[in-house]
Order: structure tokens, then sequence, then C-alpha cells
């Protein structure tokens, strides 16, 4: 198998339901290694709902998620390591600075990366360097959604999704992606596997960097 056929997402039949209520209904496709991906749908679409099982939060009623080829429910732990996350809204600690945040994260995936150089790198490349010393609570929304794309880069994931990736409606996908961390996804692009969600057509129209 060629690497650039490489599946990093691979889902098959996957279902979601909640009592008589189908969230999710029966939907496939996979992402290869290096390709990048919007995932287009009104509000109540099932997108978000299809990010959390993706990424291990919630388990599928029916049908199979791999990434890499790892399961996600047989091996969730492995799965996961291939995987930065960026929820619609960022998890982040208010009381943490940025830079106690990102080294927070740091432990919290066991990357063995060098420390200091991978996070610098992070915080120069989603311009949080002038900030890293500030308190998450003190940041506009903005920077916090910032705070967040850093810490889904935090052990340069080969799978990198982004749900609503937004600030609000007046920015595309599209500036997240290429313009406010150009380095991490720039020189690595060709093993790096974005997907981004949103309910903005414009938004998944700009998606192809």
């Amino acid at each position: 198998m060629k690497e650039r056929s490489l599946k990093m997402i691979k889902i098959e039949h996957l279902t979601k339901n909640y009592g008589s209520n189908c969230a999710v209904d029966d939907i496939s496709f996979e992402v290869q290694k290096g390709e990048t991906v919007g995932f287009l749908g009104p509000n109540g679409a099932g997108k978000s709902t299809t990010m959390n099982i993706l990424t291990g939060y919630l388990s599928a009623s029916v049908g199979s998620v791999s990434i890499a080829g790892i399961d996600i429910l047989s091996d969730p732990i492995a799965a996961k390591k291939m995987i930065g996350y960026l929820p619609e809204q960022p998890p982040v600690y208010l009381d943490m600075t940025v830079n106690e945040y990102l080294n927070f994260v740091y432990q919290l995936k066991g990357s063995t990366l060098p420390r200091e150089e991978h996070i610098t790198e992070i915080l120069k490349s989603i311009k949080l360097l002038d900030v890293k010393d500030r308190l998450i609570r003190n940041l506009s929304k903005g920077y916090k959604q910032r705070v967040g794309i850093a810490e889904a880069l935090i052990g340069d994931p080969k799978v990198i999704i982004f749900d609503e990736p937004t600030v609000d409606d007046r920015y595309p996908v599209k500036i997240f992606i290429v313009v406010l961390f150009p380095a991490p996804l720039g020189p690595r692009k060709p093993t790096v596997s974005p997907l981004a969600t949103s309910k903005l057509m414009s938004s998944t129209a700009q998606f192809d960097p």
C-alpha cells in the first residue's frame, strides 16, 4: 500500500440512536493521509455527534470507526494518540496561563517531543507567544479558541479534528487552517489529515488551502 493511500479516518455504516431519535443515520466515509476535509451540515445534522464518536467521547449504536487503522473501540488509547481535537467550546482551564495549560496538556498526552521546543513552536505558529504568561480567563474569545487549537496540536497528531472552528460567522474555517498556523500544517501537510465541521457553506468552500 502506498503511504499516501493510508486511511487516517475510516467510518463504516455509522449510526447513533438516542432512544427513538436517530442522530446519525448510516454514514460512511474515508480520509486519506494528507487529505483536507470539510464536513458540512446544518445545526442538528449530527456533525458534532459524529465527531464525538470519531474521537472516542461517544460510542456508536451501529458501525465502526478507525484512526490510522486502529479501531477506536478496540484500542481507544492508541487511536486517541493519533488525534488532535478542538471541540466547538475549547475545554481550557481558565485559571491557568496559556503556557501552564499547554505544559499540562503535554503531560496528559504523554508526548515525547522536546517539551520547550515543541510548545514554543506551537505558540509562535498560533500567534500566542505574546500572551503565553496571561491567564486564559483574561483572553478574548478568539484567543481562547487559539489556545484550543494549540492544545489540539500538542503531540504532533496525524489527524486534526475541528468542530465548528470559527469565532463567529465572519471568520471562515480557512483562517484557522491556513492563516493562524501555517507552520504546523505547512511543512507537515502531507502527513496530517485535518477534518473540520461547519454549518457554513462559505467556510467549507474555502477549506481547500
